[in-house]
């Protein structure tokens, strides 16, 4: 279902060059992001809205906190109040985080979507309605799918849409083999979330949609789309397409034997990050990687009868010189957008290695927020408790990619007068812009600042949060003392 981190490398954005003008975040004085977030969510009441707030605030100032400690016991009780009322929804929850995310991509020539799932495993087996993740019942999960919305460089603009599931305990078991009606598979998460983004992008001029090779599925594939929003999806199976043979003319023959005949339109060198080995177990450090790129024009067949083929392009790239003992990187992706040329075919290996971005939201709401020590008692109310986490993650990695691609912003667009002042004095280095706000915020959470170092990654960043919340309540403290002195 994942790719492994030796067949998914991230191109590594170069720091300081703005690549696109990005809207920064508004100053705190004015409203605060959490407030702009979810000032428009569908809940009961205000007080509701104000509460959610509070508690998305809570979260994101102390990330490693539990929600009863970061929230305090009078917003906790909050909390459950709103995710377990019967009228509360995840939609309902980000209708204004969905606008603000379709507002920040309004202007961009083209908007990336992200869609994958994460399974948050729950080991307390008072949870209702958790879905199991094996045969033995002792591991029990709820389901997340999340379309995250990206800038061509990667910045996260926010979530377009996000489903959770688990499974009915009053359903009758299914028998061994028992194919499930179409519309009750989980198989239409796929298109479900298409429709989602679709609706929610209607004015976008270009879309490009990426997916791992759990999407490789025809009925998803082939299903029509507006113009200008296009699938890209690593293939999986060697379905039969029809394609050019050796004399041009189409002909049926497998899909990776189509690709691996076209000719060889150039090599394009990524960046490989830092990753374990497949076979060894080792980590393998950061390298250069040279992939040979070919690229082949097919037809797709339609799922049922009467369709019409939609015509795709399929791209494969292959590592040439692979580490000793290692196996190559071999993707063949697989896109419903013209790829005509060269470059073409580059773009899209650099957009579909930014499909990364959402498996580092995952690793933001798993290892820092820790949204699977969540303890509420049905997965119906868990599940909108994660869509308030959902979007403190989007926003403590929204921070990390923003100083990549918009780094000469001013600070105090994103962060506090006083938070600058801490930062100013903790790190002695002047901090006016964005960049170099984050830079002091990852040097606290333990990155490392030399030449050729790496730009810093959402765990510095959070715990580098963490410890600045720490620093600049203390600040606060002693100018309250120092003024009562006066």
């Amino acid at each position: 279902m994942r790719l492994t981190a030796a067949a998914d490398p991230t191109l590594l954005p170069s720091p300081p060059q703005a690549m696109l003008a990005l809207d920064p975040l508004p100053p705190a004085e004015a409203r605060s992001w959490a407030e702009q977030e979810f000032a428009r969510a569908q809940l009961g009441d205000a007080r509701q809205v104000r509460s959610v707030q509070a508690i998305a605030a809570s979260l994101a100032e102390t990330p490693h906190r539990s929600l009863t400690a970061a929230c305090g016991p009078a917003v906790r009780q909050a909390a459950h109040r709103i995710f377990e009322h019967v009228d509360t929804s995840i939609d309902g929850l980000l209708a204004g985080h969905y606008q603000g995310t379709a507002e920040r991509c309004r202007d961009l020539p083209l908007v990336l979507v992200a869609q994958d799932t994460c399974f948050f495993v729950y080991p307390q087996q008072q949870i209702v309605g958790l879905a199991r993740v094996n045969q033995s019942q002792k591991s029990r999960a709820l389901l997340g799918h999340a379309a995250l919305a990206l800038t061509p460089a990667g910045t996260p603009l926010g979530l377009l849409a996000l489903a959770c599931w688990g499974e009915d305990p009053t359903a009758p078991l299914r028998l061994p083999g028992e194919r499930l009606p179409e519309a009750e598979r989980e198989s239409q998460k796929w298109r479900e979330t298409l429709e989602a983004v679709e609706a929610r992008l209607p004015e976008a001029p270009r879309v490009l949609v990426l997916a791992d090779r759990e999407a490789d599925i025809a009925a998803y594939l082939t299903r029509p789309r507006r113009p200008g929003l296009h699938h890209l999806v690593r293939v999986a199976q060697d379905r039969t397409v029809t394609a050019p043979n050796d004399v041009g003319e189409a002909e049926r023959q497998s899909i990776f034997a189509a690709v691996a005949a076209a000719p060889v339109l150039g090599t394009h060198r990524v960046r490989v990050p830092r990753h374990k080995s497949e076979i060894h177990q080792l980590m393998l450090p950061t390298r250069e990687v040279d992939l040979e790129l070919r690229v082949q024009t097919i037809r797709l067949r339609p799922a049922g009868k009467g369709g019409v083929p939609t015509e795709a392009w399929v791209i494969q790239a292959l590592e040439l010189e692979p580490p000793a003992g290692e196996p190559p990187i071999h993707w063949v992706l697989i896109t419903t957008e013209a790829v005509w040329d060269f470059e073409a075919a580059c773009a899209m290996v650099g957009y579909y290695a930014k499909r990364w971005v959402i498996e580092r939201l995952h690793f933001t709401l798993k290892s820092g927020l820790r949204a699977e020590r969540l303890q509420i008692d049905d997965a119906v109310s868990l599940g909108h408790a994660l869509a308030v986490y959902y979007v403190v993650a989007w926003r403590l990695l929204h921070l990390t990619y923003l100083a990549r691609e918009q780094p000469e912003a001013p600070a105090s667009a994103t962060f506090e007068p006083e938070e600058l002042t801490v930062l100013t004095a903790a790190t002695k280095r002047e901090v006016s812009t964005v960049w170099e706000a984050v830079l002091a915020v990852a040097e606290l959470g333990g990155w490392q600042r030399y030449r050729t170092a790496p730009p810093p990654g959402v765990k510095s960043l959070w715990v580098g949060w963490i410890t600045l919340r720490g620093m600049v309540q203390g600040y606060r403290l002693a100018l309250a003392s120092r003024q009562a002195e006066l």
